[in-house]
């Protein structure tokens, strides 16, 4: 038996709030060397570009977080929000699969990609309590 509770402390506007502000930092030095380099049309479009393209990661990563996962076999049992709204899924253990993925951007970030049924159901990323370990966790239970 394998049990894991998260507490999502932040919520989803906190989460999305931190990292778009992060977003924004960056979009807004690209920006301004984009001015020094070519004029201020070239940093608007810079801006806007770089902005929308990592607020859409920001948002990928920030849509689902797992409160409650309980492996007992032969039950499977998670309670995610899917960005505000609270969801659950019950199933027997041969309909997950669980595998840790990789992505890179300033560092080798981990999530665990869980698929129910044949489809990518969550993918949970590094964040809060979920850590990489957490997640070679599951996938030895």
């Amino acid at each position: 038996m394998f049990e894991f509770n998260a507490n999502d402390t932040k919520g989803y506007k906190g989460r999305i709030i931190s990292d778009t502000i992060r977003v924004f930092i960056i979009s807004v030095i690209a920006s301004v060397i984009g001015v020094m380099l070519s004029g201020w049309m070239v940093a608007v479009i810079i801006f806007a570009l770089i902005f929308i393209v990592q607020f859409l990661k920001v948002d990928k990563r920030n849509r689902y977080y797992i409160t409650h996962l309980k492996i007992d076999a032969p039950t499977v049992t998670i309670t995610y929000t899917d960005r505000t709204k609270e969801e659950n899924v019950i199933g027997v253990m041969s309909e997950f699969t669980f595998k840790k993925r990789y992505a890179f951007s300033k560092s080798k970030v981990a999530s665990l990609a869980i698929t129910y049924k044949g489809k990518i159901l969550i993918t949970q990323y590094e964040s809060g309590e979920w850590k990489e370990n957490v997640f070679d966790k599951i996938i030895a239970a």
